[in-house]
């Protein structure tokens, strides 16, 4: 069984999120986990933030339906505790 950032196990249907920054464009996706595989953990989107440089970001169209990521990188996520903002881009819960 494969570990979050925190140390604990993932659990699939629980949510988790990650972040990823390039070249002054970061970006965090909220997902529910789904599937384990080889290479880390299948995420099926719910909701991702863009931000370019220095601005607050805002709500992006999720691109792809999943993501697999390496569990190391996923931090849990309770869904009451993510703002309104946030849940206007979260669907189908």
């Amino acid at each position: 069984m494969k570990k979050d950032a925190l140390g604990n196990p993932v659990v699939m249907g629980n949510c988790y999120g990650y972040s990823q920054s390039t070249n002054g464009s970061s970006s965090v996706v909220i997902g529910e986990a789904v599937n384990e595989t080889k290479t880390g953990i299948t995420l099926r989107a719910l909701s991702k933030l863009r931000s370019i440089y220095s601005d607050e970001g805002s709500s992006q169209k999720i691109d792809k339906q999943s993501v697999t990521v390496k569990a190391i990188h996923l931090f849990p996520v309770n869904l009451n505790d993510v703002n309104a903002e946030m849940h206007v881009a979260i669907k189908d819960l």
